[in-house]
This record gives structure tokens, sequence and C-alpha cells, in this order.
């Protein structure tokens, strides 16, 4: 019998947090749930918990891949073998209400949709609290509009620019992905940058269940929160390979507007803010992406989704960056926080 659900856990360096995220699968209420976890070279104990949940559990299904593909190739590693009629994501440090996928999976089926996401929940302890259950994302009339319709063109273009929560708050229908060749990035983190903008070409129909099943836990580790590791400029090749991918499909004239703003906000401003506020200063890294901003997205001060006062900002650190003013003002800042960070070592 097909599983309802495939789940799909990209598991690396998380020893500590893999037990909750596999006993919030294990105990969904939803029948016919497939389970695999992808090993993805991690150097700690996590294969060794694995491999004794998948003895216990016939619907666990353990991938150890010898090759840190990094999150978006142990997700393709899963996907290849996913037999669920929808697929889903979870982060191995995160964990879900035991009736996430009841929950999402009946909503597709009565909806006949193509995805369906919930509303995420943000903790900071060990186990999520009664004052921490609340939506943590705000979702805007415009998104809320689309809400089980069969999508139009212009529905999708809205879709590809609304924050919704995270792929992996979702399930998808394993069609959808498969046949559109839905696969990540891999040997590199942002993948879901690349991948979630694009994913929207080839959905008819998304459900938004509304209240928060996906329970994220914020750790400093996470590669969103550990803003001085040099993945960061990771959220640059997505952008740029997300570029490339939609002119392959032949999809670049028809999200134009939406993919610049994707590089003005998540590109662009994003990753300019977290460089600056590093232990590290990436002046060639900076000045590239920008000259690649400006040269492929010409007409990106027009835009008119961005802000009046954000854009006054952005169009005054875009003019800067490059003159000596720039680079002197940032490496003392750099400097200054590498001697905060050793005073708090002492």
């Amino acid at each position: 019998m097909q599983p309802k659900v495939s789940v799909i856990v990209p598991i690396y360096n998380v020893e500590p947090y893999l037990r909750a995220c596999i006993d919030s699968l294990v105990g969904q209420t939803l029948s016919d749930i497939e389970i695999i976890l992808v090993n993805d070279c991690s150097p700690d104990n996590s294969i060794a918990i694995m491999r004794e949940y998948e003895a216990k559990y016939d619907n666990i299904i353990v991938i150890d891949s010898k090759v840190n593909l990094k999150q978006g190739g142990a997700k393709n590693l899963g996907m290849k073998i996913a037999k669920g009629e929808y697929i889903g994501f979870i982060d191995s440090d995160d964990y879900i209400s035991l009736s996430t996928y009841e929950k999402l999976y009946n909503m597709a089926k009565e909806n006949n949709a193509d995805c369906v996401a919930s509303q995420i929940a943000t903790f900071t302890g060990e186990t999520i609290t009664d004052e921490e259950l609340k939506p943590g994302i705000i979702w805007t009339d415009e998104l809320l509009t689309l809400d089980g319709k069969e999508l139009t063109d212009d529905d999708r273009r809205i879709l590809s620019t609304s924050v919704i929560g995270g792929l992996v708050t979702r399930i998808y229908r394993r069609e959808v992905l498969i046949d559109n060749d839905m696969y990540f990035p891999q040997g590199m983190r942002f993948e879901d940058n690349y991948w979630g903008f694009l994913i929207n070409e080839y959905i008819n129909k998304i459900c938004l269940y509304k209240e928060p099943l996906y329970y994220y836990r914020q750790i400093s580790e996470s590669t969103v929160h550990d803003i001085n590791g040099i993945h960061q400029l990771d959220r640059y090749k997505a952008i740029e390979l997300l570029y490339d991918e939609l002119k392959k499909r032949g999809l670049f004239e028809k999200y134009y507007k939406q993919l610049e703003y994707i590089v003005i906000t998540l590109y662009f401003r994003n990753t300019y803010y977290v460089l600056t506020n590093a232990n590290y200063f990436y002046p060639k890294e900076i000045i590239r992406s920008t000259r690649w901003m400006e040269e492929n997205f010409p007409e990106w001060r027009d835009n008119a989704k961005i802000q009046k006062d954000e854009m006054e900002s952005l169009k005054a650190i875009v003019d800067s960056i490059g003159t000596s003013k720039w680079f002197f003002d940032n490496m003392i800042l750099c400097v200054k926080r590498k001697i905060k960070k050793c005073i708090e070592r002492v």
C-alpha cells in the first residue's frame, strides 16, 4: 500500500535534539506514513540513534550518506526513494505536533490540493510552552486570498514572494515534485531560497492550515542564526542558481519582477546585513554580488514592492559600497566586534 505521506529528515550533527524530532514522527496520528532519515555524514552519534529507531519501527528507512551533501543533497536522496502520495520535510533539530500530517493530508485530500502549509511556532527551551504555541508568521490578506483556490499565473506570482513559514511546514503532492524535476541544489546552504521560489510554478492549488503545527527550535548553532560562517555566502549562490534555472525553464520573463524583489531582499539586503554584522568582513563578495544585481536587474531601484523608506536606505547602501569610507567603516566595526568577542571569552 502506498504511504499517504513520506517525511524526509536530513540529519547532521543534531544528536541532542534528534530523539525529540523522531518521536514526534513515530507518534503521528496519521496511519500509513513513511519516515526517511538521511544521515548526511554526521560526525556525532546521530546514526546510532537512527539505527535504533529503524530497528524498532517498520516504517522508518535510514539512508547513510558517506558524503556530506548538505541539506539539499540529503533531501534529494530521500525524494528519490520516497513512495508517499505527498512528501514533507522536517529539520532534525525541530519537532511537530502529533496530528500534523493527519491534518495536512486530510486538508490536501478534501481540497485536491498540491500543497498544504501550516503555521509555525518558535521555541527556545527543550519543548514548546503554551505561551510560545502561537502563529509565528503574519499571513497577509493577499496570501490568504489564495487559500483553496485554483491558482492563476498572477496568483503564482503572489505566492512566489509571500512569506508562508518555510518548506518544512508543508506537504507537496509527490507527482508535482518528481514530474517537474524539483530536486534541490546540493553541497550548499540556503537551498530553500532556490527551491521555494521555483516550486510555485507547478502548484495548482495551495491550502493554508492556520494553526501552528511545526515547532521551530531557535538555537544559535543553526544555519539561519550563525552569522559568522562563510556558508552565509551561499545565499548569493542560491539566488544566482535560481536566476539560471528560471532562464533554463523558460520562466525568467514570467517571474522577472518577483525575482527582482527576491534579489533585492534575500540576495542583497538580508545577506548584506548579516555579512556586515559578522566577525569577518567579505568586501570582495559583497562588491561582486552588488554588481551582479545591478547588471542583471538594472531597474531594481524602481521595484514597487519595496517600501519607499527602505528603498532609499538600500540605494544609499549600494551607492556607498566600494568607497574608501565604506571599507574603513566596516573594517573598524569588524575589529570592534572581534575585540568584544575576545573580552567576553576572558
